[in-house]
């Protein structure tokens, strides 16, 4: 599923749903916000110019409710952004000291997938996305080669790739392939 934001709140995704249907069991979610535009200026990739302070950083979102409604309603396998994090850092007036949705997400083993490129070539729905990261031992997480299989009218298939940047790129490594519709 691909939905396309620059702040997500629960109700857009009821929002999203009424249009092109409901997100299926164990889906991977992505969420375009069309920010990896900014990829090559670091302080406005991060909405900061301290990029040393991860607390400081202002950029586009999921809700933290909006993040736990997707595991409890929709139980998805993997949220995916073209963004740092999926969390929302600093959108608030209070100083985040957590990431909500990397706590609950990691303890689930529910996979997050950041830093994407070229989400906004996804369709709505019917793709086939998959994250594949390099093993490290030992490690929370690792730099993935991502890319989506999508299917054009024709049925004859097409191909996109969305490319993870090497850094930033959280991924649990208990898994090794990932084929979520």
């Amino acid at each position: 599923m691909l939905l396309k934001s620059s702040s997500l709140e629960s109700i857009k995704l009821l929002d999203w749903e009424k249009e092109h249907g409901r997100i299926p069991d164990r889906a991977a979610v992505v969420f375009h916000f069309d920010w990896s535009k900014k990829f090559l200026q670091p302080q406005e990739y991060a909405g900061s110019k301290d990029i040393g302070n991860l607390f400081s950083f202002r950029h586009p979102a999921v809700s933290e409710a909006a993040g736990m409604w997707l595991a409890d309603e929709r139980n998805i396998k993997m949220i995916a952004t073209d963004t740092l994090t999926p969390d929302p850092l600093g959108l608030t007036k209070r100083q985040i000291t957590t990431l909500p949705i990397h706590v609950r997400y990691s303890k689930e083993k529910r996979l997050i997938v950041e830093n994407l490129k070229d989400t906004g070539k996804l369709p709505p729905r019917g793709f086939r996305l998959f994250a594949v990261p390099y093993k490290f031992d030992g490690a929370s997480g690792a730099p993935t080669r991502t890319f989506a299989i999508t299917h054009d009218e024709l049925g004859t298939g097409g191909a996109s790739v969305l490319s993870a940047s090497l850094f930033g790129v959280f991924l649990s490594v208990w898994t090794l392939y990932l084929l979520i519709h």
